[in-house]
This record gives C-alpha cells, structure tokens and sequence, in this order.
C-alpha cells in the first residue's frame, strides 16, 4: 500500500517536471503577445487600440504557444 502511494507521488511529480517547460512556453509567447498588443496598440493610436491588439495578440500567443508545444510534444512521444 504505501509503495502504491510513492509511486504515484513520483510520478505527479514526473508528470509536472515534464510539463514545466511547455507551461513555461506557453506563457512565455502569451505574455510576448499581451505586451506587444499592448505596444502596438499604443503606437497606433489610443488606449482602445491598445486593449483590443493586447487581447487579440495575447489569444494569438497563447494559441500559437499551444500548438507549437503540442507538435513538440507529439514528434517527442510520437502521438498519432
């Protein structure tokens, strides 16, 4: 019984620090998208420029982080 509970400690454990590096990419270009949106938004005009680049730009980060983690994820592991 206790072994059971270690090795299923062990592997939430595995699990997350296989999955760090992927949440980290993935946030690391939504946060590239929000203030890049937020910038160019400012830059071309105002503030409700601004939000509406920031948000686009961040669903367009978090979506393109998705789906390059997902083809990493997939070449590594050789999902079908």
């Amino acid at each position: 019984m206790q072994n059971r509970e270690k090795m299923k400690e062990g592997v939430k454990g595995n699990v997350l620090f296989h999955a760090l590096p992927y949440a980290i990419f993935i946030s690391c270009f939504t946060i590239l998208g929000l203030f890049g949106g937020f910038v160019l938004g400012n830059m071309l005009g105002g503030s409700t420029l601004g939000f509406v680049f920031s948000i686009s730009l961040t669903f367009l980060g978090f979506f393109l982080g998705l789906f390059i983690a997902y083809h990493i994820v997939k070449e590594k592991y050789l999902i079908c």
